[in-house]
C-alpha cells in the first residue's frame, strides 16, 4: 500500500506543479489567442479537481506499477511509443480534415 501511495503523491505532484507552470506560462501567450472564443474565461474548478486527482491513479496503475513490476525500462518504452503514435495519430487527422474542408 505504501507503493501505491508513494507513487501516486510523487505522480500527482510532479504533474501538478508542472502542468500549472505550463498553463500559466501558456495559457495567455498560445491557448486564448487559437483558442479565442472557445477558450473559457475562468477555471471550471470540479472538472480540473476531478482531472488531477483521477489522472495520476491511471498513470499509477497503467505506467508505474507496470514498471516497477516488471523491474526493466519496457514500460517507459510503451510509454514513450504510445505518446508518440498518439501525436502522430492526431496530427495525421488533423491534417486530413484540413485537406477536405478545402
Amino acid at each position: 500500500m505504501l507503493v501505491y501511495s508513494v507513487s501516486y503523491i510523487a505522480a500527482s505532484g510532479l504533474f501538478f506543479i508542472v502542468d500549472m507552470v505550463w498553463l500559466s506560462i501558456m495559457a495567455s501567450r498560445f491557448y486564448r489567442p487559437t483558442l479565442g472564443d472557445m477558450a473559457l474565461s475562468g477555471v471550471n474548478v470540479a472538472p480540473a479537481i476531478a482531472f488531477y486527482i483521477l489522472y495520476p491513479i491511471g498513470l499509477v496503475i497503467f505506467a508505474i506499477l507496470p514498471g516497477l513490476r516488471s523491474g526493466s525500462m519496457i514500460t517507459l518504452v510503451d510509454i514513450v511509443w504510445g505518446s508518440v503514435l498518439a501525436a502522430a495519430a492526431a496530427m495525421a487527422g488533423y491534417l486530413i480534415a484540413i485537406k477536405l474542408s478545402y
